[in-house]
């Protein structure tokens, strides 16, 4: 908690204002797309922009506009949205909070590790400098998209059971930016490969399984 508050206002991150201006623009109903292309045909300059696809500002924009009505209202410390900063990073390390639990619940549900281990293993992920690096110093928003891969991705070993929630956070996680495409054929095979040799359901049950996940994929 105190690296948290004291990065806060120190470390400000690589993109943490332009993707905080960005968030209060979706706020406010700006179309920052349509802002681009427009600037673009005003300057006739290509520049640097925002870099997410419409669904990650989708989810992102929705959780600024639920602090919009607060942070408007707080002073600019610098010409910099500090405040919007804390909401990011707070977000960011919840996400990877949830990964880092969702990832022990299953290896101690399929028995992986023993219960006495799961709380080391918590706390040494908890405090990875990756961890710090990614959520709080660095500020980027890849980690909505890695609780949902990894989520998803660990629902579908109980694809009998979800009704197919594993499929459905996996493809939100993969439509989030533009190169985590290139993990779908991986994404793929792995759903071929549960469907195929983890359940034990007959072929045709398995086809119908397949199609299914399919449309929702």
């Amino acid at each position: 908690l105190a690296v948290f508050i004291i990065t806060s206002f120190i470390t400000v991150g690589c993109d943490a204002k332009v993707i905080a201006n960005v968030g209060n623009l979706f706020a406010e109903d700006i179309d920052i797309y349509q802002l681009q292309v427009n600037s673009r045909l005003i300057t006739g300059r290509e520049y640097a922009e925002f870099p997410y696809n419409s669904l990650m500002l989708c989810i992102w924009g929705g959780i600024m506009t639920l602090f919009r009505p607060i942070t408007k209202i707080l002073p600019i410390i610098g010409k910099y949205p500090y405040f919007e900063v804390v909401v990011l990073k707070l977000f960011s390390l919840a996400f990877i909070f949830l990964t880092i639990s969702a990832v022990i619940s299953f290896m101690l549900d399929k028995k992986i590790i023993e219960e006495k281990r799961a709380k080391w293993i918590y706390y040494s992920s908890l405090f990875n400098p990756v961890i710090f690096y990614v959520a709080i110093l660095f500020v980027q928003l890849d980690a909505l998209t890695l609780y949902l891969i990894v989520t998803g991705t660990l629902l579908l070993n109980n694809l009998n059971k979800d009704r197919f929630l594993g499929i459905l956070l996996l493809s939100i996680g993969l439509m989030l930016k533009m190169q985590i495409l290139f993990l779908i054929p991986t994404a793929i095979i792995t759903i071929l490969y549960i469907i195929f040799y983890g359940c034990k359901d007959k072929m045709v049950e398995k086809i119908i399984r397949l199609l299914k996940c399919g449309i929702i994929f």
